[in-house]
């Protein structure tokens, strides 16, 4: 499964309606096609997502196919603005999403979560866990900024395909392989956990919920609910290797399901060591690059990461893998290397 990478400078992105016309990105677009722009708004607070002005770009050439386009992503697991929809949607707006004629859907309301189950057969998982917003589109077109990521190593297009497009029980299964962890000096006992829990798997007992291993789905529900923040995510249950794998086989099932009616844009602007899910994350290793777009989502991100390491950053030379140098124990190749063996028996 091997396809032709298309660049675009950073200095000639004045240059990105003619590039998405040339590169063939919409090709398999036709007349009448609903089409997902899988986005990811950024956090309050954090500046490095991608310009509203380059989106509108995308929907504009896309309407002139005859399609339609909406702007989705998925809420995320754990606290803040980007957790439930009516404050995601707040977020899309500051950041100036709302304002560029794209209809903006929010997947997985998880008051109304649907999920559908795909069946993989691979290493971490035997199946995955996917919103099924994602699988109604025609085409699904990946808008990535690629950045670094404190456990992946890189965010680029498997990040936002696998997590982004994830159920909630696919987030959690993604990030821990225990069940969530329990602050007894912050447990009020009011047993709202219990009582949201679809398992049954929470008991309140001496004024103190306790999760049953054994019956946790891994849902992340009590997560939400726990009006005292006493219940989280195990985040060092997973080292780096093992979740990029995981991110792998998502992205895998996800690509599968759909039958590879999939293309990813990667837009290498802003380059932080940090998730866009931060609020206040740290400043750029190196200059604005440009825009990179294919068929084959590991090739894109894996000629995104070597376009990094091309240039000079602003605290590593040319020919420095910028976000190992930033993170030298978190790797940066796993999530491609692991994708080759996967992708390429499709």
């Amino acid at each position: 499964m091997s396809e032709k990478i298309h660049f675009l400078p950073w200095e000639r992105k004045e240059e990105f309606r003619e590039f998405l016309k040339k590169c063939g990105v919409l090709d398999e677009i036709r007349k009448g096609y609903r089409v997902g722009l899988k986005i990811h708004f950024g956090e309050k607070g954090n500046p490095h997502y991608i310009p509203p002005y380059l989106v509108k770009i995308v929907g504009e050439v896309i309407k002139d196919k005859g399609a339609k386009c909406w702007l989705i992503d998925s809420n995320v697991l754990y606290r803040g603005m980007r957790a439930r929809t009516s404050t995601h949607l707040e977020v899309a707006k500051e950041h100036g999403f709302m304002d560029i004629g794209i209809p903006v859907k929010i997947a997985g309301d998880f008051a109304q979560e649907r999920e559908k189950e795909v069946i993989v057969n691979l290493k971490h998982f035997r199946k995955v866990y996917i919103l099924e917003d994602f699988l109604e589109f025609d085409y699904l077109i990946l808008l990535t900024h690629f950045k670094g990521h404190a456990l992946a190593g890189i965010g680029g297009s498997i990040k936002n395909l696998s997590m982004g497009c994830a159920s909630r029980k696919g987030k959690y299964k993604m990030h821990s392989k225990m069940v969530p962890q329990i602050k007894k000096e912050l447990c009020i006992g009011c047993e709202t956990c219990a009582k949201h829990c679809p398992g049954e798997a929470i008991k309140v007992k001496n004024g103190k919920a306790k999760i049953i291993e054994e019956k946790c789905l891994g849902c992340g529900e009590c997560i939400q609910v726990c009006p005292t923040k006493a219940i989280s995510i195990p985040w060092e249950s997973v080292k780096s290797e093992e979740f990029q794998e995981r991110l792998v086989e998502y992205a895998f099932g996800i690509w599968k399901e759909r039958k590879g009616s999939i293309f990813a844009i990667n837009f290498l602007h802003s380059l932080s060591p940090d998730c866009d899910c931060l609020s206040k994350p740290a400043p750029p290793l190196a200059p604005d690059i440009g825009i990179v777009a294919g068929k084959n989502i590991v090739e894109v991100d894996e000629f995104s990461l070597k376009k990094t390491i091309e240039v000079k950053g602003y605290h590593a030379p040319e020919g420095v893998d910028k976000f190992l140098h930033h993170r030298p124990n978190i790797p940066t190749h796993i999530q491609m290397e692991y994708g080759k063996k996967l992708f390429t028996s499709l």
